[in-house]
């Protein structure tokens, strides 16, 4: 019964864990909006939570879009503030605006 009861207590916190919206996430358009986003956060003062909802509505609503921030998160992924500015057209600030 105890083990039942653990199993259902971690996998609710898995859930929303994963379904958070500055968190992990299962959905690669929102992981990628995260990604991006936070570093727009420590490099460019971008508030990180209202850029990650614009990501992902505007990633939604054009494929292009998506593409491009999909690009930067690759781009960006682990690398200091300084470095990021070798990412393709300075996608951080044009992601974060």
């Amino acid at each position: 019964m105890i083990s039942r009861l653990v199993t259902l207590i971690v996998t609710g916190a898995i859930a929303v864990a994963c379904s958070s919206a500055t968190g992990p996430s299962l959905d690669p358009t929102q992981s990628n909006c995260n990604v991006v986003c936070d570093q727009a956060g420590q490099c460019l003062n971008a508030d990180s939570s209202s850029c990650s909802n614009n990501c992902v509505t505007q990633s939604n609503n054009s494929e292009s879009y998506k593409n491009s921030v999909a690009a930067c998160a690759d781009c960006v992924a682990g690398k200091s503030c300084a470095d990021t500015a070798s990412c393709s057209g300075n996608c951080l600030s044009t992601i974060a605006q």
